[in-house]
């Protein structure tokens, strides 16, 4: 017979890199949301599991 094993996981995702822009409201000078972030990249993203083995 084997050996059941746990073992924990941990993940970062993106640690180092600030928010990052993707796309913009408008980039029309003459706007009012000239510049204005629509929507960014999450930062600093942890992802922690167990994985088993039977």
């Amino acid at each position: 017979m084997g050996r059941a094993s746990v073992s924990p996981q941990l993940e970062a995702f993106n640690v180092i890199n600030p928010d990052q822009i993707v796309s913009y409201v408008s980039t029309g000078f003459a706007t009012a949301s000239y510049l204005r972030p629509n929507s960014i990249v999450q930062g600093r993203i942890l992802g922690v599991s167990i994985q088993t083995r039977w």
